[in-house]
């Protein structure tokens, strides 16, 4: 339950459900930063299983399968509903033998890329393969993730369902006249160009590669500051990588943070380097409060951004292109504020949080009535 769009869509989906039409149930591991937040959703069912964990481990992930099963045979749900990789597989197969009737799986990026070493690549894609068998929808955030899974033998094209992510457009909004004031409260003048990322400090966002582009950006706009929201196990490294280059000063590295928009709106171009991606949500984010963008061509991000029009795109682990396309964003004010306009234009209703929670409702309905969902 980290800070991350998969688990962040999740707990909107739960919260915003009719709770006079389906029961819910949240089956998750009671460690992160939303799992106090799920504990309070009033008509939610929040059970926390500490034997889920992130980790790949043969004992304890067998004693997860077997709380699940357990549990799946004595509440009898109508619909088990499950997200992310490694939940995916335990969840999908500890449903299929408890026998509950509808099994539905969102893949928030597919748990096999192409970063991964040969034999861990083919045991997620076998364990994808079997799992989809018993599996009555898969649901992707893009086309592309469709596209993926049907190449690589994963279930049939009839099972699969396009429902993108949602995001708040009351939150999420272009806001003309506060960056002064949110770069003030960052530390810094109006004349300041900002660079920001939202992103975990993990190896799928390859926070080294933002590091390096951040270097040459401060070298080419010496006016240039960064700040990035985000946590996790590259921490330290971050942190002392940003010290040996002479960037600390010029950088805020914020740990977790709620207040996004507020971020955004300090920023003047948005960047993430991710390696591999379902559909990045903070880029939505960001495109949506009209904010010029230079990311990774990962998962679906290619379906909302057109490059070198609303945005440019890189190649994953190309941290030189990435600083290369920031520089000119941040040397030409009038493209920026071209691409800012066209990015708030891109984000249009398919991406609201109503037409998502409507698509996975009805997904739910044909379960049966009256439909507990288990997710």
């Amino acid at each position: 339950m980290e800070l991350g769009g998969a688990q962040r869509s999740t707990l909107d989906l739960l919260s915003s459900l009719d709770p006079r039409e389906f029961e819910l149930e949240l089956i998750a591991s009671p460690q992160g930063l939303l799992a106090e937040e799920a504990s309070q959703i009033p008509h939610l069912r929040f059970v926390p299983d500490p034997s889920l964990v992130r980790q790949i481990h043969p004992v304890n992930d067998a004693r997860a399968f077997q709380s699940l099963r357990h549990r799946l045979r004595r509440t009898r749900p109508h619909c088990v509903h499950t997200h992310s990789p490694k939940a995916g597989i335990l969840g999908r197969f500890a449903a299929a033998a408890a026998g509950v009737p509808n099994i539905v799986h969102t893949v928030h990026g597919w748990s096999f890329n192409r970063f991964q070493p040969a034999p861990l690549r083919s045991l997620f894609l076998n364990l994808e393969r079997q799992a989809a068998r018993v599996t009555n929808s898969l649901v992707t955030v893009s086309e592309a993730d469709q596209t993926l899974g049907l190449n690589q033998g994963i279930g049939k094209r009839q099972q699969y369902e396009l429902i993108r992510y949602g995001i708040d457009f009351e939150r999420f909004f272009s806001h003309p006249n506060g960056q002064a004031r949110a770069k003030a409260a960052l530390g810094w003048s109006p004349k300041n160009l900002v660079v920001g990322a939202v992103s975990c400090l993990k190896a799928q966002k390859a926070p080294m590669d933002l590091v390096r582009a951040f270097e040459l950006i401060a070298r080419a706009v010496p006016e240039a500051r960064f700040v990035w929201a985000g946590d996790g196990v590259f921490r330290k490294r971050v942190e002392r990588a940003l010290w040996f280059k002479g960037l600390h000063e010029k950088t805020r590295l914020l740990g977790w943070s709620r207040d996004i928009p507020e971020l955004l709106c300090a920023m003047d171009v948005y960047v993430l380097g991710s390696l591999w991606e379902g559909f990045p949500v903070s880029v939505l984010e960001a495109m949506r409060q009209a904010k010029a963008v230079v990311v990774s061509n990962t998962g679906g991000v290619s379906e909302v951004i057109k490059h070198g029009v609303n945005g440019y795109l890189v190649e994953p682990g190309d941290w030189g292109a990435l600083a290369g396309y920031t520089i000119r964003l941040l040397k030409e004010e009038s493209l920026r504020r071209s691409f800012e306009e066209k990015a708030a234009q891109s984000v249009d209703s398919a991406y609201t949080q109503e037409a998502f929670v409507s698509r996975t409702a009805e997904l739910y309905r044909r379960a049966g009535e009256p439909v507990p969902c288990i997710l």
